[in-house]
């Protein structure tokens, strides 16, 4: 499709790319946070907190992934969504366009 609005399209699929990132790497949080936080119950120690439960690092972990996980996912739909908004605007702008000529050939031929 030949658009004259290819700057909003290029823009679209930008948004639409960086969406299916952010979903991307969301998931990928869910997993990778709490295998890197599992092991930071010496760092809460060093914080002076003496008296912790073992496993607390990995509880961490799970909720920082999991937070994550929401936040990306959210963000990716959230720009995804924008990106496409872009492509409605470009197909009623077509649509619009082509509506108006049909309509100018028929007045011209009615006459």
């Amino acid at each position: 499709m030949n658009s004259p609005y290819r700057g909003l399209t290029l823009i679209s699929k930008i948004l639409k790319g960086v969406g299916l990132i952010g979903l991307f790497l969301g998931v990928i949080s869910l997993v990778v946070a709490p295998l890197a936080l599992a092991n930071t119950d010496a760092f809460l120690i060093q914080l002076g907190l003496t008296q912790i439960v073992p496993g607390t690092g990995l509880l961490i972990g799970l909720l920082t992934g999991v937070l994550l996980f929401f936040i990306g996912a959210g963000l990716g739909m959230l720009l995804f969504a924008v990106g496409e908004c872009f492509n409605i605007l470009v197909a009623i702008e077509t649509n619009t366009h082509a509506t108006v000529e049909l309509l100018q050939n028929n007045s011209t031929n009615a006459k």
